[in-house]
């Protein structure tokens, strides 16, 4: 199993009180299928940031960071609370709108 952390920013100061750790991680698993191998998902954060650990089954950790962040790309989009939050995945792969760069 393997841990991959993505932080959920607001952007600006429109943060919405609405969006806290506990939405996310039932956002998350809502927008999880299957093929994600997901195992457990948590969150902490702070108006406007939302810090979430994905625990998933993955041949390596890239792969389980890849996985993660468009899974939290998939919440993201999904949900209107969170339409213009940006999501950054650690160790450099960043995940925006429109596709992993």
């Amino acid at each position: 199993m393997q841990l991959s952390r993505v932080t959920l920013v607001a952007p600006g100061q429109a943060a919405s009180a609405a969006v806290t750790p506990a939405l996310v991680i039932d956002l998350i698993w809502a927008a999880a299928d299957p093929t994600d191998q997901v195992e457990h998902v948590a969150a902490q954060g702070a108006p406007g940031l939302v810090e979430v650990g994905i625990f998933a089954q993955a041949e390596s950790p890239e792969s389980a960071r890849r996985r993660a962040c468009l899974l939290a790309k998939r919440a993201r989009d999904m949900s209107p609370l969170l339409g213009d939050w940006r999501v950054d995945c650690r160790d450099g792969v960043p995940c925006r709108r429109g596709g992993v760069s």
